[in-house]
């Protein structure tokens, strides 16, 4: 670990000036030194000041303490390869699993205690074996005889597979001073900084010096001089003799063990090699200690903004486990095998989304690849984007919303009530403090379904960083000096209401649903949901309603315990058209085992067959050949959304490989969202003004003065 000094800008005073000749005396001041190490040390533990506050151990009554730092020792030197890798390099050397210590026996018999001193006196546990490892380096470093002392940091050993004895059941004041392990997504991140750990005093009457440790970053002077008694002191935070290390907070978002519906935030402190150990939008697993920062404690020790964890090791989630894994059990699996068994799946599957919305089975068919996702690798998206536009009234916001609840991981966000900072990724700096990068709803969203209603409340700006997001799987922060890139990889599902609450078809188009073309043709799905007259469809939607209603209201108890049914077509149903008035009762999906399915879907890793991907070729050639009405719907990226589409549809069956039917189905799908499209562009007839000129308005007026004096002459012929 590097000595990090501390320049002051000011002016230097005499006494600072005789201050510094007295620092660069390093004969006279190596007592200062806290990480200088000598073979010839009084100690009985090298180093043992910068892990405790008292002088040293006193061997001739062995304490409790001696004897886990000696049980300690032993375990080092039997594990040798903990430190004997690299010695001058320290940054993520000595990480060892809990298991290692659990399964030595000869360790447990000198430590019986181990595990509940390291879960409820972490501080202390981790300090021996912090020791004990400071001890054996130390040693090994002076054991050449032409050594005679070394500069030596503080080690610390990052201890991971930490799984508490007892379950966490939330934090709170009884949670200080404890051991846990916490997983979560890093949604906050300040800048580096230091925090002084040794702290140089003068004193103001004789110039003695003093090195004084400063626990957990807060100030601590010496109480009297050693020489004069004097306690009035000076802090010379300019000295190579003050020691810091690098310190950067965090803020974790976890998911609350008590509600698995409730996620929390936590703030995290990293010390030394730590501070670069993630960055924004990781998972992690962390391990550390809840303290309680003291200024607040001292007003409130039970507040939960006083609480933060002091991580002693970081753990990155491998990349799968950044999809939402829901944990299935036995039922589950069985539950599951279930509804592989069906004859039809995928329409099984379509029927049970959303059934209180009556007909739009195609976009609930959209909808549904969207959660069930693509296959992709490093170099392709998996991701699937679809946007929804239609009338006030429709149920747009009903379908969406059911996709924020049937997808393992998802946000939920109201555009009109939100902002682009709590979209994308927020950066801030106030007076006096550290910028702070905070991630917004896509980020938060990775790996899973980012849901946005009223999307077209966004700004243009707002649209061209949204842009980049579809477009690159990265969002861009270059806002108060900070410039960074987040890696998301999130499916955008949209709800859009055309200007005014209906589509107006005296305006064009992109008049209507205000967004660009760009950005427009980044969806994979476009569906236009408009309120048409239809008499035979009205009176269906309204026997849909009452039917429902009235099954709420007679077999409420058995729907409480039965699970969701709704009215719905069993025998007509197809994809290409929607439902009609045959209805019957059959029995849907509930929600949380809908939810299980996809999320163990989302696992299948599908590929393309041949015969899938030459119906798509030959899909994709001719629907550009045609090229009828715009470059929007037919460029080069509408292959690559048919086949995630494809991929998505034979995950709805659990398979591994795609089929021609899927291929089939995904092109009716398109067919009929281009048919919508179609017919809805050429439908709209925008009023066409022209500017009449100058002479134009002339002409027009003596033509007229024209036409009223025949018909003047016409009135008197007549009259005569």
């Amino acid at each position: 670990m590097s000595e990090i000094e501390m320049n002051n800008s000011d002016g230097e005073s005499p006494l600072k000036k005789k201050k510094v000749h007295q620092d660069s005396d390093t004969d006279n001041y190596k007592h200062l030194n806290v990480y200088s190490v000598s073979r010839h040390s009084q100690s009985r533990y090298l180093g043992y000041k910068l892990y405790f506050d008292s002088e040293d151990v006193d061997f001739d009554f062995p304490s409790l303490l001696a004897k886990k730092i000696e049980a300690s020792i032993n375990f080092m030197h039997r594990n040798s390869d903990i430190y004997d890798r690299n010695l001058t390099n320290q940054s993520g050397l000595f990480s060892v699993s809990v298991h290692r210590f659990y399964e030595d026996e000869n360790f447990i018999s000198e430590w019986v205690d181990f595990k509940q001193d390291l879960e409820n006196y972490p501080e202390e546990t981790l300090n021996c074996l912090g020791l004990a490892l400071y001890q054996c380096v130390a040693q090994q470093e002076l054991s050449n005889d032409t050594i005679t002392s070394i500069s030596l940091p503080k080690l610390k050993l990052k201890v991971f597979d930490y799984k508490p004895t007892s379950p966490f059941d939330g934090l709170g004041a009884g949670s200080c001073g404890k051991l846990i392990e916490i997983s979560g997504r890093v949604v906050e991140m300040k800048d580096s900084s230091y925090q002084i750990e040794w702290l140089l005093f003068l004193c103001s009457r004789c110039f003695r010096f003093e090195t004084v440790k400063q626990p957990d970053g807060v100030r601590a002077s010496p109480k009297r001089c050693r020489n004069c008694g004097k306690r009035k002191f000076k802090p010379q935070k300019d000295s190579l003799y003050t020691k810091s290390s690098a310190l950067r907070d965090i803020r974790l978002r976890y998911l609350d063990p008590i509600d698995d519906n409730c996620h929390r935030t936590l703030k995290i402190k990293l010390l030394g090699d730590l501070v670069d150990s993630c960055s924004l939008n990781d998972d992690v697993t962390i391990v550390g200690i809840i303290k309680t920062s003291s200024a607040k404690a001292k007003r409130d020790i039970a507040a939960a903004e006083s609480l933060y964890l002091e991580a002693v090791s970081v753990i990155k989630n491998p990349e799968s486990d950044q999809l939402a894994v829901t944990i299935l059990n036995d039922d589950d699996y069985e539950e599951i095998e279930r509804i592989r068994a069906e004859p039809d799946i995928f329409l099984k599957l379509v029927r049970s989304f959303c059934p209180s919305i009556y007909g739009d089975e195609m976009a609930k068919a959209g909808l549904l690849l969207s959660l069930f996702g693509g296959s992709s690798n490093n170099e392709l998206k998996d991701n699937i984007n679809v946007l929804i536009v239609g009338d006030s009234g429709v149920g747009k916001s009903e379908l969406v919303k059911m996709c924020a609840e049937l997808a393992p991981k998802s946000v939920y966000v109201n555009v009109d009530r939100s902002t682009l900072l709590g979209l994308n990724v927020k950066s801030a700096r106030k007076k006096g403090k550290d910028p702070i990068v905070e991630s917004g709803a896509i980020a938060q969203a990775d790996g899973g379904c980012c849901v946005m209603d009223e999307f077209e409340k966004l700004t243009t700006k707002q649209y061209n960083d949204i842009f980049d997001t579809i477009e690159h799987n990265n969002l861009f922060v270059h806002r108060s000096g900070i410039d960074c890139s987040v890696a998301v990889k999130t499916s955008i599902v949209a709800a859009v209401r055309p200007v005014g609450g209906r589509y107006n078809y005296k305006k064009s188009f992109y008049k209507n649903i205000c967004i660009n073309k760009e950005l427009l043709s980044r969806f994979d799905i476009i569906f236009m949901l408009l309120d048409r007259p239809d008499p035979k469809l009205n009176t269906s939607k309204a026997e849909h309603i009452i039917n429902n209603r009235m099954r709420l209201r007679n077999q409420r108890d058995e729907v409480k315990d039965a699970g969701e049914t709704s009215v719905v077509n069993k025998n007509s149903f197809t994809l290409e058209e929607s439902p009609v008035l045959n209805h019957t009762n059959e029995e849907l999906i509930p929600k949380a085992l809908f939810k299980k399915y996809i999320s163990y879907a989302r696992q299948i890793n599908t590929n393309l067959s041949e015969a899938s991907a030459t119906i798509l070729k030959n899909y994709f050639v001719e629907f550009k050949h045609r090229n009828f009405y715009s470059e929007l719907f037919v460029s080069n990226r509408l292959l690559e959304s048919l086949i995630r589409l494809t991929q998505a549809r034979a995950k709805s069956e659990l398979r591994e490989e795609t089929n021609e039917k899927d291929a089939q189905e995904v092109i009716k799908i398109h067919k009929f969202t281009m048919d919508c499209l179609k017919k809805v562009i050429l439908e709209s007839r925008p009023k066409i003004r022209y500017k009449k000129s100058a002479s134009e308005d002339i002409r027009l007026y003596f033509k007229e003065e024209d036409k009223q004096t025949i018909v003047v002459k016409k009135e008197l012929m007549i009259t005569n």
